[in-house]
């Protein structure tokens, strides 16, 4: 099973081969059936608890895709001038958490993941991982 991690039911184009699911849908979810899972710009809308949980769903050998704000790339960018209060507000608003590339490949690290790939782009990170 592939999976799309989406806000909201009116977000109803999911990627070729994956099929949408809700945030507040997480816990319907079997463990361990994932073997996709795109976490697009949807990240700081979780909680940690539905973070973890998420994470649960994948099974070995699935692979986790995750571009997100980067609130150390922001905070840099507000710091130097490139973006503005405004501008930071509207990336922030009605988040639940705030993430940055350093701290979520920490995380998948301490989890045991492989990290296939990590970049950053803007004021965004992007990282794959492969659950072993």
């Amino acid at each position: 099973m592939n999976l799309n991690l989406i806000l909201d039911s009116d977000q109803n184009n999911a990627p070729q081969n994956y099929e949408n699911v809700l945030i507040n849908d997480i816990d319907k979810i079997p463990p361990s059936i994932c073997k996709n899972l795109l976490i697009n710009n949807t990240l700081n809308y979780l909680t940690s608890d539905q973070f973890n949980l998420l994470l649960q769903k994948v099974r070995h050998g699935g692979v986790v895709s995750i571009n997100s704000p980067d609130a150390m790339e922001m905070a840099r960018a507000l710091y130097w001038g490139e973006i503005d209060l405004h501008k930071l507000s509207s990336l922030t608003a009605n988040n639940k958490t705030q993430h940055s590339l350093l701290e979520i490949k920490n995380i998948f690290e301490q989890s045991g993941y492989i990290i296939e790939s990590a970049s950053i782009n803007n004021l965004s990170f992007y990282i794959e991982v492969k659950r072993p």
